[in-house]
């Protein structure tokens, strides 16, 4: 069956995992400090120990830690497993399965199957859980995974026993146990040794079903097992009632009540407390009886509203979580237009460095044609100056050479006169 440990709260444990995870980046060992953190929560006491696991759900979803998705889908359906909300829990496998489907996790579906007969089992939908089974059967089969085989055989076991098939339960049970006999598994042996006294109890077969009781005790007792202890009392309970003993009945009833309270299963607890009004009205303690009677009552009801505040607890987390990420995605657009403003900024920043250089780059250019301009211009009137003097000076030669004006007047007026 799907089992849940319970944790006590340790407030320095949970102000520290508070402290580092408010530090912690969005990453995967936040969502393991969230893991730790819904660990230290009771599992019946508060509402916390699910609000963190479907923190660390959501944030193992946005960042794709697949090892995150999964552990915590699974804790999350053995919370609501444990607290009897099991229409809840099918759903939240039902995301669970599709998630695995998606991916490809072949291995991680077949071995889930289990887990979700267990669900349709509470349910009392035992052909759907008898087809998930023995897909389950099968895949440990093949995968030579004889513990994980073990398991569903005792599974197999408790649902032929509630749908009356005691033969075939009885084999399962029998199958389990030589194989947890083989790997020396205790807890699970000491289950599947326990299930055989039922099986036995439901037959009238007393004394082979007293006997695997006191076996499946011996062995919860060593390995110090309180769940197992309870319900190794619980099904004595019943074979002392059939077999007339009641106040050894009532006794050992008292035992398994008082466990069931301290672990607060509360399906054990009210199956404790018929057991007990019954048995006192067949002592004819009316008032006991009718006590006994009330607390059943009122454990039964209580078991309803369970189911009713564990839906109200998910749907109070998914709210909280909503807000939250409503606050994320409002400081997200807060932030994401200051970021666009700067942009625009640094945009306009840069076509004015842009402009300022084409700008200083023209002058740059201006500058230097201006300068050669001015060489040229000084070059051209050296030039200028030189072709000048060159004139002036042939000039000054061309009047050295040649006669004077005068001179040569007189010249041509004496060759007039010839």
């Amino acid at each position: 069956m799907i089992g849940y440990s319970s944790y006590s709260q340790n407030t320095y444990k949970v102000d520290s995992l508070i402290s580092l995870i408010n530090k912690a980046s969005e990453d995967s060992n936040k969502v393991n400090l969230y893991y730790s953190l819904s660990r230290q929560y009771d599992v019946f006491k508060s509402k916390e120990n699910i609000e963190w696991n479907l923190t660390a759900l959501n944030l193992a979803k946005k960042i794709n830690f697949e090892r995150g998705i999964k552990r915590h889908y699974v804790d999350i359906i053995r919370f609501l497993f444990q607290r009897a909300v099991y229409d809840l829990a099918i759903a939240y496998y039902h995301d669970y399965e599709n998630y695995l489907i998606e991916n490809n996790f072949k291995d991680e579906l077949f071995a889930s199957y289990n887990m979700y007969g267990n669900l349709l089992c509470r349910q009392k939908k035992y052909k759907e859980a008898l087809k998930y089974y023995h897909i389950a059967k099968g895949y440990q089969l093949s995968k030579n995974n004889y513990p994980g085989y073990a398991n569903v055989l005792n599974n197999l076991s408790i649902l032929s026993i509630d749908i009356g098939e005691l033969d075939s339960a009885l084999i399962y049970s029998s199958t389990a146990l030589s194989i947890y006999k083989k790997t020396n598994a205790q807890a699970p042996l000491a289950n599947s040794i326990l299930g055989i006294a039922e099986i036995y109890l439901k037959k009238s077969d007393l004394k082979n079903a007293e006997s695997k009781v006191f076996e499946s005790i011996d062995i919860y007792q060593a390995i110090g097992e309180k769940h197992g202890l309870s319900n190794c009392n619980f099904v004595l309970g019943q074979i002392y009632l059939e077999t007339g003993r009641y106040n050894e009945a009532i006794s050992v009833t008292k035992n398994s009540l008082i466990v069931a309270q301290e672990l607060h299963f509360p399906e054990t607890e009210r199956d404790c407390l018929q057991n007990l009004a019954k048995l006192y009205h067949l002592m004819h303690n009316d008032a006991e009886a009718y006590n006994y009677h009330v607390l059943y009552k009122k454990s039964s009801d209580s078991l309803a509203t369970e189911t009713l505040r564990g839906k109200m607890i998910e749907m109070e987390v998914k709210y909280d979580i909503s807000k939250k990420e409503g606050q994320l995605k409002e400081q997200k657009t807060e932030i994401e237009s200051k970021n666009k403003q700067r942009n625009y900024l640094l945009i306009i920043a840069v076509v004015i460095l842009i402009l300022l250089f084409i700008s200083f780059s023209a002058y740059n250019q201006k500058k230097k044609a201006n300068k050669v301009i001015f060489e040229q211009k000084k070059l051209v009137e050296e030039k200028q100056q030189e072709v000048m003097d060159s004139i002036r000076y042939a000039k000054r030669i061309q009047e050295s050479l040649l006669p004077k004006e005068k001179y040569m007047q007189k010249v041509i007026n004496r060759l007039k006169g010839l």
